[in-house]
């Protein structure tokens, strides 16, 4: 029950992605897009205003969608969550 991380040189090395834990609110994620996979590292942050949504940086129209949908998703179910 032990978890190994292998690095190949054609997806880019073990340092590709650190080993350390990550600040709260980052994450990262694999998209598909054709036949190659293109990895994103996605942190949010909670700042003073109006509740509202801001992406920043120059996603793709699919990948802003995807952070809409979520951010529609947990704005609706936000009385549920701890």
């Amino acid at each position: 029950m032990q978890e190994r991380f292998v690095g190949i040189p054609e997806e880019g090395g073990r340092a590709l992605i650190s080993t350390d834990p990550l600040a709260p609110g980052s994450v990262y994620t694999a998209v598909m897009i054709s036949d190659h996979v293109a990895l994103h590292r996605i942190e949010v942050s909670r700042m003073s205003g109006n509740g509202k949504l801001r992406i920043t940086g120059n996603p793709d129209r699919s990948m802003k969608q995807s952070l809409e949908t979520a951010y529609d998703y947990i704005a609706l179910k936000k009385v549920n969550l701890p």
